[in-house]
């Protein structure tokens, strides 16, 4: 008779090697008494109120560690390009990106030249999570999926700060609770162009700002 077949042994699973975490910065305490507001107006040379321009505290805040926050901040895509045009987050706060024209589109994001995510964004219109670690400050967002054609890029500012906002319809701004000292304040435009101003804030002072009209 032929001799018994002996089982083959099942191979144990593998076990996934755990990547070490980075430790998470602690937050910085700011007291409160040693802050103040920053407001203006931002103007083109023609004298118009400027609407939709970035406004962020661009150098001043090295050495301050703020906790992101956890609302993720959302784009879209479709044959038009992305909106907003200019997106801005924080560090480490969560991204997503999702299709509003039925269509297959891809978020690809670059910095100098070097692609730092590629991410597909189907068609049903689903949020697809971005990464949102280790970026660096300034990206450019393009679709790959329709080559030549009308899509605008896109632009991502990330900030290590929750001290920016946008111009309202009158072209003003305010920023509060920024911790004092001298600051270096910049308005970014949907063109690229930007301007910067210097200011001296001071412990529970109001300062307005000037100096970021439009170029």
């Amino acid at each position: 008779s032929p001799a018994p077949i002996k089982p083959t042994p099942t191979p144990a699973p593998r076990q996934a090697l755990s990547q070490p975490s980075e430790p998470r910065l602690t937050p910085s305490l700011i007291d409160p008494a040693m802050t103040g507001h920053l407001q203006g107006t931002v103007l083109d040379r023609n004298g118009n109120s400027v609407e939709g321009a970035v406004i962020f505290v661009s150098s001043g805040l090295e050495g301050l560690v703020f906790a992101p926050p956890q609302t993720p901040v959302e784009l879209t895509a479709s044959a038009q390009g992305f909106t907003p045009a200019l997106v801005v987050a924080q560090s480490g706060q969560p991204l997503s990106a999702r299709s509003t024209d039925g269509h297959l589109h891809t978020v690809v994001a670059t910095n100098e030249g070097a692609t730092r995510f590629n991410v597909p964004l189907l068609s049903h219109g689903e949020p697809t999570a971005l990464p949102a670690q280790d970026l660096p400050a300034s990206l450019t967002l393009h679709c790959n999926v329709h080559p030549g054609s009308e899509e605008a890029n896109g632009h991502l500012l990330i900030l290590p700060h929750p001290f920016f906002t946008r111009t309202d319809p009158t072209g003003h701004f305010t920023l509060r609770g920024v911790p004092t000292g001298k600051l270096q304040l910049t308005a970014l435009f949907a063109d690229g162009e930007r301007r910067e101003a210097t200011v001296d804030l001071r412990a529970g002072g109001e300062l307005t700002v000037e100096g970021l009209e439009r170029p």
